[in-house]
């Protein structure tokens, strides 16, 4: 549209082919699984303007034969299983601000509608995940040294509903949302030697994963050396 102003148009052709370890380790996991498959169309402004740059986008998904987990009573085991059509609607904001030569910092949110429609439950249209997203992020560079802090917040998330799941041991109710503060730090020390921290759920924040009641990893890190030969 002019030299800092940019309109795009992104129409494009999803398939994503099931994993095949749940496949092939569970008989009950479903031989005849389909791949999702569907269309994403999106538009939207690109602003940058010296230091700072925005982005706004409107997004539309529509799929099937979506992957999903269903519970078997007589394994007690979850397998995965088509569960049938899928769409999401929604917004999203970006903003990017170069502080200094060495900081920077992003801002994000999206809001969004995602839902499938699971013929197994002939419930029509029902949430499948969150449908809002924020993120908060500093970056750091400066000679060998790179870093990243990151606090990401997933709410509004999808309905748990245990007897419609079959697992009788689950608790119907809001998936809890989700904090998670994350700092990752990098230092070059020569061309052949990278040390890398990560600390990862700074906060020790309570976070489910799913709907399943699967529980994120408690306050953790990794220390990673590597060695180019």
């Amino acid at each position: 549209m002019d030299d800092h102003t940019a309109w795009y148009i992104n129409i494009g052709r999803a398939f994503e082919m099931p994993d095949i370890d749940p496949v092939t380790r569970d008989a009950l996991g479903g031989t005849d699984l389909k791949p999702e498959k569907g269309w994403n169309y999106e538009t939207g402004l690109k602003l940058a303007r010296g230091d700072e740059s925005w982005k706004l986008a409107l997004y539309h998904m529509d799929m099937s034969d979506k992957l999903g987990w269903q519970y078997n009573n007589a394994t007690q085991r979850y397998y995965l299983v088509n569960k049938g059509d899928f769409r999401n609607t929604g917004l999203e904001l970006e903003y990017d601000r170069r502080l200094s030569d060495c900081w920077g910092l992003k801002l994000g949110a999206s809001f969004s509608n995602p839902e499938v429609k699971d013929p197994s439950l002939n419930r029509g249209w029902t949430q499948d995940s969150a449908r809002l997203a924020t993120l908060i992020g500093l970056d750091y560079h400066q000679a060998k040294w790179q870093g990243n802090l990151s606090l990401r917040y997933l709410g509004d998330r999808e309905y748990y509903d245990a007897a419609a799941s079959g697992h009788a041991s689950g608790k119907s109710q809001d998936v809890p949302a989700k904090v998670q503060l994350n700092l990752n730090l990098d230092y070059r020390c020569d061309a052949a030697n990278d040390l890398k921290l990560g600390i990862y759920n700074i906060l020790d924040h309570e976070n489910y994963s799913d709907r399943y009641g699967n529980l994120e990893l408690s306050r953790n890190f990794q220390l990673t050396f590597t060695h180019q030969f």
